[in-house]
């Protein structure tokens, strides 16, 4: 990635299975994106497989550039409330935009997801929540998770949640 032009500010590395790096090997590449990025697509590469630490460490070396960051489609229902708080709080605060879709969040508990969205920095004042299936948490559970989302949050995506579904 060191040999990527520094004129670069869209790195689009979506479905490249980096599930199958350590931490220690993500940490390495996210230090050698440039530092001209600003917008970074981590889309599709079931993340979710890696530890709570190794996503932390991960995320850290995403560099301070990055101010749109796409982590959907990562399997993160994989990880336990913990895990996504200790991932989340590493996302840099440079980042402004953040893309959790296609997460399969519904297989959280309302209490995990709480710890997650907590988690989330409060740079972020775009979050996009799409396509988690939210409509199989209760009430309770969404509302519970809901009020965790950091009050910067100005745009809110909850597209393809089949909330229709809810009642209320």
């Amino acid at each position: 990635f060191q040999a990527i032009p520094n004129n670069v500010t869209s790195l689009n590395l979506s479905g490249n299975f980096l599930d199958n790096k350590t931490g220690g090997e993500l940490e390495q590449v996210f230090k050698a994106i440039p530092n001209g990025v600003t917008s970074l697509d981590l889309s599709w590469n079931h993340l979710g497989n890696r530890t709570g630490d190794e996503l932390e460490q991960a995320f850290q070396a995403i560099p301070n550039s990055v101010t749109s960051l796409d982590l959907s489609g990562n399997h993160f229902d994989n990880k336990s409330g913990n895990e996504l708080e200790q991932a989340f709080k590493a996302i840099p605060n440079s980042v402004t935009s953040l893309d959790l879709g296609w997460n399969h969040l519904d297989k959280k508990t309302g209490d995990e997801l709480e710890q997650a969205f907590k988690a989330i920095p409060n740079s972020i004042t775009s979050l996009n929540l799409s396509g988690n299936h939210l409509d199989q948490k209760t009430g309770d559970e969404l509302v519970q998770a809901f009020q965790a989302i950091p009050n910067n949050v100005t745009s809110l995506d909850l597209s393809w949640n089949h909330l229709g579904n809810k009642t209320g």
